[in-house]
């Protein structure tokens, strides 16, 4: 066996072995082929459109203490008012808060008279008000 340059008499060539990555890579590669997409069996249709009932939407700005307003505190104030989530119709994110459409007006207004309320977020607790909802453009 011959010698390359800086190696000793003695020294064997061999080339580094690469670590066990193969396995990872094959079963990858086999997901990857493996994955079929295939037609929906109905065509999709679009979602009914939000209600337009002023009676059935309650604004809900987000507090000046409260850093962020996610979704989950907007579920946990509808959860506080004891109103299931089910007769909620859609949750609307606006820029300064958010928008609440209910399927009944009755709900509505159980959600509306259970404000002025606070509210723990965390460790602090936020003071949540009813708002007239900010202007919609459509354009």
């Amino acid at each position: 066996m011959g010698t390359f340059l800086g190696m000793t008499e003695g020294a064997s060539a061999t080339a580094p072995i690469p670590p066990k990555k193969g396995y990872f890579i094959n079963m990858l590669a086999s997901l990857l082929t493996n994955v079929c997409c295939s037609p929906p069996w109905q065509p999709l249709s679009l979602p009914p459109p939000l209600p337009q009932d002023k009676a059935k939407k309650v604004f809900i700005p987000r507090p000046q203490t409260l850093n962020s307003f996610w979704e989950s505190t907007a579920d946990d104030l509808v959860l506080s008012a004891t109103i299931s989530l089910n007769d909620v119709f859609a949750i609307q994110k606006r820029f300064t808060g958010y928008l609440f459409h209910f399927h009944n007006t009755e709900t509505a207004a159980k959600f509306r008279t259970s404000f002025p309320r606070d509210m723990k977020v965390g460790v602090k607790t936020h003071h949540f008000v009813v708002d007239q909802p900010p202007p919609e453009f459509n354009g």
